[in-house]
């Protein structure tokens, strides 16, 4: 055998044994994740939202009472007549021969009459010894006095609830009666109160329709003619002695 045949038989097993060395191909060899693998799965691991931020997310929070405001608590009763703070104006003439004589719609008390014209003002009277006085401005308390030998001893009883001679609402307003309504209003309403900041209490006509008598009273409060809004009545004051 020639040394050239002799050096390729020996080369044959040392190939085989080279490929042995290197290993099967990468592709098909268990490895572990690479760099951009191990990315991948951070990533998606992150965007899960936790237990707890679901819980957070999902938690509403309460208005404090400061963004809700207070709660308005049952409408409270007063009564109010006239004592020595009150400006009283006399009257010559004996307003109660010039009509009225009828228990007033503005007390609770039966003896408590209204006596002359609608002009006079007198929403609320008394006889007091031949003299009979008059509530005429609740808000400025003013009222009236005179001599009435025709003032009634008794009245017939009212009819229905007695309207208020003025009522107290949320931001310290007040609103108190007038005795006639010429302004035109919203929706083609009327009213019979004013407040003291210009607005309004709105009703479909009748005066003993302004109020929504229950455990809170409300009214229809109008602004500058507006649309009126529904509002509580905090207080309500009768005359009463």
């Amino acid at each position: 055998m020639t040394p050239r045949r002799l050096l390729a038989l020996f080369a044959v097993p040392a190939l085989a044994a080279g490929l042995a060395a290197c290993g099967p191909d990468d592709q098909d060899s268990p490895t572990t994740p690479t760099a951009q693998e191990e990315t991948t799965e951070e990533e998606a691991t992150a965007e899960e939202p936790t237990e707890e931020a679901t819980e957070e997310e999902t938690t509403s929070v309460e208005p404090t009472e400061e963004e809700s405001g207070p709660e308005v608590g049952p409408t409270s009763f007063e009564t109010m007549w006239i004592d020595d703070s009150w400006t009283v104006e006399a009257v010559e003439e004996d307003l109660c021969a010039m009509g009225g004589g009828y228990a007033s719609p503005y007390s609770e008390q039966e003896d408590l009459f209204v006596c002359g014209p609608t002009a006079a003002g007198a929403q609320a009277c008394a006889l007091e010894e031949g003299t009979v006085q008059c509530i005429v401005d609740p808000v400025g308390r003013t009222a009236i006095e005179f001599d009435s030998p025709t003032a009634p001893r008794q009245v017939d009883p009212r009819e229905g609830d007695p309207m208020p001679l003025l009522v107290t609402l949320p931001g310290d307003l007040t609103c108190t009666t007038i005795s006639h309504d010429h302004d035109q209003h919203w929706d083609g309403m009327f009213s019979w109160y004013r407040c003291d900041d210009g607005s309004e209490l709105l009703t479909t006509e009748d005066i003993a329709d302004t109020f929504e008598r229950g455990e809170t009273w409300t009214v229809q409060r109008s602004m500058d003619k507006g649309e009126p809004e529904s509002t509580a009545v905090l207080s309500v004051v009768y005359a009463g002695r």
